[in-house]
């Protein structure tokens, strides 16, 4: 009898997450996954069920680690501006070598309108970014760094639809002087 191959699956979760995201949910095959993560694709399925389940998964890891760093961006201490700057730059790809967009952005383009459990996971996503872009604006309203007009909460959607193009212009990493002048541009018109 065979012994069976042992995995801690959010290692699984982690190394399938770059498939997913270099290549999409439809183009990426079962047997690339189970490549992936060194493991038969009957292990695969036995442990995460269907694709779908395991990319359901990756999202919820993307949310905890990717999503997570995105709002300590925010947190941090210092100039709102720059936070959101630091911020734009990184969903742009700035701090990874390969600009592949922003997974959220990507999924939402992909499946968002096709598949209700991706979606609302995608919209969780969206929703917990603009609130935090909502709490620096205002943050950076009342210390009089950003200016008082508007509304803070329009000002954090129009945000977080710069960073939704700025995903999709940095997952076609074709213009990095266009991406540069709308980070500039963003946190200017802050």
């Amino acid at each position: 009898m065979g012994r069976h191959k042992q995995f801690v699956p959010e290692d699984v979760v982690d190394c399938v997450m770059d498939v997913f995201w270099n290549n999409g949910y439809a183009a990426t095959s079962p047997r690339a996954l189970a490549d992936a993560a060194g493991i038969g694709v009957s292990s695969l399925y036995n442990a995460f069920g269907s694709k779908h389940d395991l990319f359901l998964r990756v999202l919820r890891r993307y949310a905890a680690n990717e999503l997570a760093h995105q709002i300590r961006l925010l947190d941090e201490p210092g100039p709102v501006r720059e936070r959101i700057r630091r911020l734009l730059e990184a969903v742009a790809g700035r701090e990874c070598p390969h600009r592949r967009g922003w997974l959220a952005v990507n999924t939402a383009v992909e499946l968002g309108g096709r598949d209700e459990s991706v979606a609302c996971l995608v919209q969780a996503m969206f929703e917990v970014l603009e609130h935090a872009l909502c709490q620096a604006i205002e943050e950076g309203r009342r210390s009089g760094e950003l200016t008082a007009g508007g509304d803070p909460a329009a000002t954090a959607a129009v945000v977080l639809a710069t960073i939704s193009g700025l995903g999709v212009l940095a997952g076609m990493d074709a213009w990095p002087e266009r991406v540069d002048a709308v980070i500039r541009t963003t946190v200017a018109n802050l």
